[in-house]
């Protein structure tokens, strides 16, 4: 999956939230949506699984908030582009 448009569309997202983001880098960038999703009682988890060779990473949000289908998951190597991903996904359904 490209995660390009996600990686453009976090900071917009950033902006509306009142966040203020300077580079898409690492995870600590990522810290102000993850305090905001844990104010919503719901779930995020990181996996690093080191014996895989590609898509090393598996990301997901889940909790009530999200509805029937109550999780958002992908798997990529691209850390931050995966997490862009199930952060906007989550707003979409979350915050609107």
């Amino acid at each position: 999956m490209d995660f390009e448009l996600y990686k453009q569309e976090i900071f917009y997202l950033s902006e509306s939230l009142g966040f203020t983001m300077d580079k898409l880098v690492g995870i600590d960038c990522f810290m102000p949506f993850f305090q905001k999703i844990k104010e919503d009682s719901s779930i995020l988890i990181i996996k690093l699984d080191g014996e895989r060779k590609d898509n090393i990473f598996t990301l997901l949000i889940s909790g009530n908030i999200l509805g029937e289908n109550n999780y958002i998951r992908t798997e990529t190597s691209d850390l931050e582009g995966g997490l862009s991903f199930i952060i906007i996904e989550y707003a979409k359904k979350a915050w609107k």
